[in-house]
């Protein structure tokens, strides 16, 4: 039983066979057979042994609380003996005990791996605007005589665009932290969709809105926060213009069912198969003019959650082009009399 207990403790796998068959030799069991079946159904077994017809297999569960995760099976060639019973009981106690602390090892390993990617996600998406708008403001502060006005006009610009994109990383992170919490909530209202999306728009940096077509816009209402839908389409667009084709066009219509469907479109190429998977997970990236990776971020993440808080989604269809759809629950035109 202690040899048993040091190699769980140690989490050695190559030691526990041996320590469960040590065990059936102390017990006097024909055969020991310890089982770990994992969340996937996959079964590891530990120890070994010699099984006769006429022996009796005594098997006890291993449990988590409620839940079964592995079995202790021994087979005696005569009745065991209260102590014998007491040993299969306490190795179905230790062997518990070792899957509850990987698991909780595993847990706090994924923990980590999530925080070390959030790190990595902030540093990667501040870094860039961040230094753009030290650099500018820096050839301000040394040159500001030497320049004309129409030039300080122009890096005040850039200045506030990359000042809006530092901005807006912000409000995506305490968005991403906000719909983990239970009871996040949004505030759901009838929306004139074609009036917002226009001023989404306008919001996004100018560098974002080159080559952008309003192509197909509908007079249309929707049940939607606001604040929160502008995000989305905020976040769409940005996206289009850094990883999508050369134009971006923007359409907004009633669907055949009862939504508005609002979609950033973009002339590039379409998402591999394997970065779709993954491209709504939060750190798992964006994409490409190639179909392939090209960096972190935040903002399908955060504005699929979104969409889906309001009762709608966010989905991807290629269809010639890159479609970003966002669903969004139709509503009727306010009563003004």
């Amino acid at each position: 039983m202690l040899g048993l207990g040091r190699a769980l403790l140690r989490e050695d796998d190559v030691e526990i066979s041996p320590a469960v068959d040590a065990l059936r030799a102390a017990l006097g069991a024909t055969s020991l057979v310890v089982e770990q079946v994992d969340d996937g159904g996959v079964r590891t077994s530990f120890g070994s042994g010699n099984v006769h017809e006429s022996h009796e297999e005594h098997t006890l569960p291993v449990g988590l609380g409620d839940e079964w995760v592995g079995t202790v099976s021994a087979v005696f060639a005569t009745d065991p003996a209260p102590l014998e019973r007491w040993a299969l009981e306490a190795t179905a106690d230790l062997f518990g005990g070792w899957i509850r602390r990987g698991r909780v090892g595993a847990a706090l390993a994924r923990t980590v791996e999530e925080r070390d990617r959030f790190v990595a996600t902030v540093s990667h998406e501040i870094r860039t605007p961040l230094a753009a708008v030290l650099g500018l403001a820096d050839e301000l502060r040394h040159r500001f005589d030497l320049l004309e006005s129409s030039e300080v006009r122009e890096l005040i610009g850039l200045i506030a665009d990359q000042s809006m994109e530092i901005s807006d990383i912000v409000e995506d992170l305490l968005a991403l932290a906000t719909t983990d919490r239970v009871g996040f909530r949004v505030r759901a209202e009838p929306t004139r969709l074609d009036g917002l999306v226009r001023a989404a728009i306008a919001s996004v940096p100018t560098t974002a809105r080159t080559g952008l077509v309003m192509r197909r816009i509908e007079s249309t209402m929707a049940m939607c926060d606001p604040l929160r839908t502008r995000q989305i389409v905020r976040n769409l667009v940005v996206n289009a213009h850094r990883h999508g084709g050369d134009r971006v066009f923007i359409d907004v219509v009633s669907s055949a069912g009862a939504d508005v469907v609002v979609t950033v479109a973009d002339s590039g190429n379409r998402i591999s198969d394997d970065i779709q998977a993954t491209m709504f997970e939060p750190y798992a990236g964006t994409h490409r003019t190639d179909g392939t990776l090209s960096s972190l971020g935040l903002g399908l993440t955060v504005s699929r959650r979104l969409a889906r808080s309001m009762g709608g989604d966010l989905v991807y269809r290629w269809d010639g082009e890159s479609r970003f759809e966002v669903h969004l629950p139709g509503a009727e035109p306010l009563d003004c009399g």
